[in-house]
């Protein structure tokens, strides 16, 4: 793993002029792109909602971590955060991320993929040029995958679902939290794959189902989406 700015990232984030050009770009000035903004309005939209006493006494959950930029931002406002990742090299550049800023006991790192039922998964590799965070599960292989609703947490007030693809499995597994604390959930759907019709909405539409409704669309084009609870 190599240093960029107060994160450390998995060396394949650095490999080739492509990937080391955006991972620079992210993290060197101490940001996470443009899409760290959009954890930032959606904490807004909460705390206005909820009220920040609310929120620090509360429980946020971050699937598909990666080296812990949203994670650590949720830890200013959350009482404690449990971080998913489920790379190996990613996780370990997570979890030396959480000591190096002194948030071990607020966030929580787990080695783990998300899904419907505990089990195993394997991990594609993306290919050359695809950076860490667009690592995908693929098949059967050793890394363990749990269900949410099997995590000892309660209170949970945030469910950040961003697990390319898995995200309805992720939701299915997390039938109890979604029914007893009724969290806000933030999942990436791309506008342009809604328009051309290659967006899976099978995770949007559950949430729908279950009597969840947008209350904002963050990113220009769409790039993400809060949804709030059932009231």
């Amino acid at each position: 793993m190599q240093k960029v700015g107060e994160y450390w990232v998995p060396d394949i984030d650095m490999r080739g002029f492509r990937n080391r050009r955006k991972t620079l770009a992210n993290y060197r000035d101490g940001g996470h792109g443009k899409q760290i903004g959009h954890l930032s309005q959606a904490l807004a939209v909460m705390t206005g909602a909820l009220g920040p006493e609310a929120l620090a006494q509360a429980v946020a959950i971050d699937a598909g971590a990666n080296v812990g930029a949203y994670s650590r931002l949720m830890a200013a406002h959350f009482g404690a955060v449990h971080a998913f990742e489920l790379a190996p090299d990613t996780f370990e550049c997570l979890a030396q991320n959480i000591s190096d800023w002194g948030l071990d006991g607020r966030i929580t790192p787990h080695q783990a993929a998300i899904s419907d039922r505990p089990g195993s998964v394997g991990l594609g590799s993306g290919g050359w040029f695809r950076r860490s965070i667009s690592r995908e599960i693929k098949g059967q292989g050793t890394i363990p995958a749990i269900a949410l609703d099997d995590l000892s947490a309660s209170n949970v007030r945030l469910l950040k679902l961003d697990i390319e693809g898995h995200e309805e499995k992720a939701l299915h597994g997390a039938s109890r939290i979604l029914n007893d604390d009724k969290p806000y959930v933030m999942m990436e759907l791309k506008e342009r794959h809604v328009q051309n019709g290659k967006a899976d909405l099978g995770a949007h539409n559950h949430l729908l189902s279950l009597g969840y409704r947008v209350v904002a669309d963050l990113g220009d084009p769409v790039i993400d989406r809060l949804y709030a609870p059932p009231a």
